[in-house]
């Protein structure tokens, strides 16, 4: 490739191109001395092409189409082309959320750094040491994990039994996130035993001109009665068995569509959208 000598990584392929960054070279516990560049190389005219500047992380999709690229505190898609400098677009992350429960994804930490030691540790002997003895040693202790700074000090002491120096743990998630907002229908729920079903046992009443006192079951199209089962929320169906507002978290201010009948069977009367309000109590 007629390409000068530089610092290339992200090394990235598609069909008749060759898509890298090219930056500084590494400090040890500072910034480097100029931002790196997203570039293209096209094979068929041998020219390289820049997409964008000042990135922090990229990733071709899989049909080759697109980059997904970090640059300062927001993402960016563009064109995977030596075009694609003019097709920047914004991607918003407004609303992105994951459910996740903290102990099973420490416990799938804690192996994984144990896998990355057992495969890639400098000698296959591992200092003499039975690493896998080790792990089943440490791995008990994840009971007691109540916070990321507890798992990663479990890994630390497993780590220090090698006795090997520059070998690190940290980081991770301290933060909370923000807590999820559950839509409010505006209406109280009870389970019917005899069918297994939610039932619709008071709609309060609003003042839908004003946002903050809205009534969503009260809006105009949405024809809801107090006895009406609710059988699913958007698409997803609904029993007794469940809470209401497991399915309603983070669908405060959103569209959520509600599958009613007036008997609890699925060949339901009618689908309704509503917007769950954030400020009523249910």
């Amino acid at each position: 490739m007629p390409v000068g000598a530089d610092n290339y990584g992200g090394l990235s392929a598609k069909t008749g191109h060759l898509i890298y960054a090219t930056g500084s070279a590494f400090y040890y516990g500072r910034a480097g001395d100029r931002p790196t560049v997203l570039k293209i190389f096209a094979f068929k005219d041998r020219k390289e092409t820049t997409i964008a500047e000042d990135i922090r992380g990229f990733v071709l999709s899989d049909d080759g189409s697109k980059l997904l690229v970090v640059q300062g505190p927001g993402y960016n898609l563009y064109d995977a082309t030596p075009q694609g400098d003019k097709t920047r677009k914004p991607v918003s992350t407004a609303g992105l959320v994951v459910d996740r429960v903290p102990e099973q994804e420490w416990n799938q930490i804690f192996n994984e750094v144990w896998r990355r030691y057992r495969d890639w540790f400098y000698v296959p002997n591992m200092h003499g040491y039975d690493w896998v003895a080790l792990r089943e040693q440490y791995k008990p202790l994840l009971q007691y994990v109540q916070h990321r700074s507890d798992l990663n000090y479990v890994i630390s002491e497993m780590i220090s039994e090698l006795t090997i120096q520059h070998a690190y743990i940290e980081g991770g998630d301290f933060t909370i996130p923000p807590r999820p907002r559950s839509g409010l229908p505006g209406a109280r729920f009870e389970v019917d035993k005899q069918s297994g079903r939610y039932r619709v046992t008071k709609i309060f009443q609003g003042e839908n001109e004003e946002d903050i006192y809205r009534s969503p079951l009260t809006e105009i199209g949405v024809d809801i009665k107090v006895g009406d089962y609710v059988l699913a929320v958007d698409g997803e169906e609904l029993k007794g068995t469940d809470d209401i507002y497991r399915l309603l978290r983070n669908k405060s201010d959103n569209p959520v569509s509600l599958t009613v009948n007036t008997t609890p069977t699925l060949g339901a009367r009618a689908m309704f959208r509503i917007v769950p309000s954030r400020v009523k109590k249910a």
